[in-house]
């Protein structure tokens, strides 16, 4: 999964009270993946019943994984 490389990557860059960005990603994560099941199984209006439940899993994947570049490139 994408999603735990940006984990691991924001992990080893990160440290104290920043590390609860990791803990709110996989939260957001988990409640999209939930909501986009949901949607799935329920809505019957194709990708638009998802979308939302796909745009909350997305998100928090790529800014991680922007946030850990940008972190990698500009050292602290």
């Amino acid at each position: 999964m994408l999603a735990v490389g940006a984990y691991l990557a924001l992990a080893t860059r990160l440290s104290g009270p920043w590390l609860s960005l990791i803990v709110t990603a996989v939260v957001l994560f988990g409640v999209g993946r939930l909501l986009f099941f949901r949607g799935y199984r329920r809505d019957h209006r194709g990708a638009k019943g998802r979308a939302f439940g796909m745009t909350l899993t997305m998100w928090p994947t790529l800014v991680g994984y922007l946030l850990a570049i940008a972190l990698i490139i500009i050292p602290s």
